[in-house]
């Protein structure tokens, strides 16, 4: 078959973050397996358009060859025939149903849909505009306001029929809908919890035989690290310490989170740490602290990879809920309300509690021992292409 995957902004230094993650290693699957699978990358800026080819993130194997075009209608349309997709697999939300892209109807293959984001819900979206403002805010916004029944009518008017959830709950939604052709395949493992952890980075850091709780991530606010600054200096325990490696994705913008840290009344506690780490490097941290800390206000693609990571290393996970994501994993998660006291509360319940962390800690380990991997994943893509002709 010839698969062509539409994304947008999957430019070099994104290939680890959602959901391009998903498709890259899909592709890469199907690759593989003797079928033609391509990316085709509309990007926003000019500057982003640039091919390339993704080799994965184990060095070896197939690569996957990204294609790039300005995100217009016409570009993306004459591109995509000019690749002549016997299949094409494009991303969607559920505002999508209030003005579908309209190149899509005009492709003359079969259309199979992915869902991009989850679910979101108004208290979320509320949460988020009051902490980072209206227009970080609106797309979440808009997803819990607009009746989903707009999207089942989109996917018609397109020629979409079939659609892939990442998540059950986002699946059912779509059923919902009014969409009965809908497939839930969650994104896969990779062997992280394999790796053998390179435990001098925590001596360096002075970490290996201390208790500290770790957040991992970019300083977005979709992902809550300002909220949690401000949680932490509200607990109450004055040993509770926290790790916090700041990744430095494309884009990321780190003022308002340092302004947050200056101002706090308790700086002692956290340590930040900026520097660029291997993956044995970063496998020592997630097997050895006390919790990861993800308090996602919104999680823009679900699911994140670092619950998949800290989880297979037998670290259960403090975070808000957040859809399908908290739902599938909601046995090795220890949910906290959304807001500083709530955050702030659960970190405190969670320090001396032994008994309740091997538990989390041992359920997370059940869940990603069944959890399906990226080949397997793949597979089941496949499957759904083949079902569709």
């Amino acid at each position: 078959m010839k698969i062509l995957f539409f994304t947008i902004d999957c430019f070099k230094g994104r290939e680890h973050l959602m959901p391009w993650r998903t498709i890259l290693e899909v592709a890469r699957v199907m690759v593989e397996k003797g079928h033609k699978a391509n990316i085709l990358n509309a990007c926003n800026n000019q500057e982003d358009v640039i091919d390339y080819d993704w080799t994965g993130f184990d060095t070896f194997g197939s690569s996957v060859h990204v294609c790039s075009v300005i995100k217009k209608d016409s570009a993306i349309l004459s591109k995509c025939k000019a690749l002549q997709p016997e299949v094409l697999l494009i991303p969607f939300t559920f505002r999508d149903g209030l003005n579908p892209a309209q190149w899509i109807a005009r492709v003359n293959c079969k259309k199979v849909g992915y869902m991009a984001g989850g679910v979101y819900d108004w208290e979320s979206g509320i949460y988020l505009c009051k902490d980072a403002g209206l227009r970080m805010a609106k797309p979440y916004l808009l997803e819990a306001l607009i009746p989903k029944s707009l999207f089942a009518s989109a996917m018609h008017k397109t020629g979409v029929n079939h659609i892939i959830g990442l998540t059950d709950l986002t699946s059912e939604k779509v059923r919902q809908s009014g969409i009965q052709a809908v497939k839930t395949i969650y994104p896969g493992k990779d062997s992280f919890d394999k790796i053998i952890p390179d435990d001098s980075i925590l001596r360096k850091y002075e970490l290996d035989d201390k208790k500290w709780l770790l957040f991992s991530g970019a300083p977005a606010p979709t992902r809550g690290a300002e909220v949690l600054l401000k949680a932490l200096d509200k607990v109450k325990n004055e040993s509770v310490r926290l790790v916090m490696l700041m990744r430095t994705d494309v884009g990321s913008v780190y003022e308002k989170f340092e302004k947050t840290l200056a101002c706090m009344k308790h700086p002692e506690r956290v340590t930040i740490i900026k520097e660029r780490l291997t993956r044995e490097q970063l496998r020592a941290f997630f097997g050895t602290a006390w919790y990861g800390l993800l308090p996602f206000i919104v999680i823009p693609s679900e699911v994140p990879l670092t619950y998949f990571e800290l989880l297979s290393c037998g670290t259960p996970v403090i975070t808000f809920s957040n859809g399908g994501t908290t739902k599938y994993l909601k046995e090795g998660l220890l949910i906290s309300d959304r807001s500083v006291k709530g955050l702030a509360k659960v970190i405190d319940m969670s320090w001396q509690d032994a008994a309740m962390r091997n538990t989390l800690s041992d359920m997370g380990k059940r869940i990603m021992a069944s959890h399906p991997t990226w080949k397997q994943v793949g597979m089941e893509w496949i499957q759904i292409l083949k079902q569709n002709g």
